[in-house]
C-alpha cells in the first residue's frame, strides 16, 4: 500500500508524578485531529528524543514495553463505532532504532483511515510508573483532512 504522509500531528501525553499510581492515561480531545482520517501512528522513547516539545523527559524503552494503545473509532460506512484497536503494544509503533551502533527506521504502522474519538481513547499501563518528574508519551499521528 502506497501512503503519502501529507500531514502529521504530535500528541504529547504528560504524566505528572502525582499521577504515578495510575495505570490508564486518557487521551484528551484533540481539536486539531477532530474528524480527520488517521492513516499512520508512531511513538518515540528516550533513545530517540531527549526532550518533548514542552521540555519534559520522554518515556524510557522499558516504559514503552509496558504500555498498550486503545483507540475508539467513529462509525463509518464500512464499520460500526467502537474500540477497533485494543491493547496494541505501544512498542509495536516504535520505528526509530537509534540505541545501537547501526541506526535504522522501520515502516510506519498503518491503518485504513478511520476517524478516531481521541477523548474515548487511552494508553493502558501494565504497571504504574514511578516517575519523580513529568514524563511524556509521544504519539505522532499521520492523517488526511477529508475537507482539504
Amino acid at each position: 500500500m502506497d501512503f503519502v504522509n501529507n500531514k502529521t500531528q504530535m500528541i504529547e501525553l504528560v504524566q505528572a508524578p502525582s499521577a504515578a499510581n495510575l495505570t490508564q492515561l486518557e487521551i484528551p480531545y484533540q481539536s486539531f485531529l477532530a474528524d480527520k482520517k488517521v492513516f499512520g501512528l508512531e511513538t518515540y522513547c528516550s533513545g530517540d528524543l531527549t526532550l518533548s516539545p514542552t521540555g519534559n523527559a520522554i518515556i524510557t524503552p522499558a516504559i514503552l514495553q509496558n504500555a498498550y494503545l486503545n483507540l475508539y473509532f467513529k462509525a463509518a460506512a464500512n464499520r460500526s463505532e467502537g474500540f477497533f484497536v485494543q491493547n496494541l503494544p505501544l512498542i509495536s509503533l516504535h520505528r526509530m532504532h537509534s540505541l545501537t551502533t547501526t541506526s535504522y527506521v522501520l515502516d510506519q504502522f498503518l491503518i485504513d483511515g478511520p476517524v478516531v474519538y481521541w477523548e474515548k481513547s487511552f494508553i493502558k499501563l501494565g504497571a504504574p510508573m514511578a516517575n519523580g518528574a513529568n514524563i511524556s508519551f509521544m504519539l505522532n499521528v499521520s492523517y488526511q483532512d477529508p475537507n482539504n
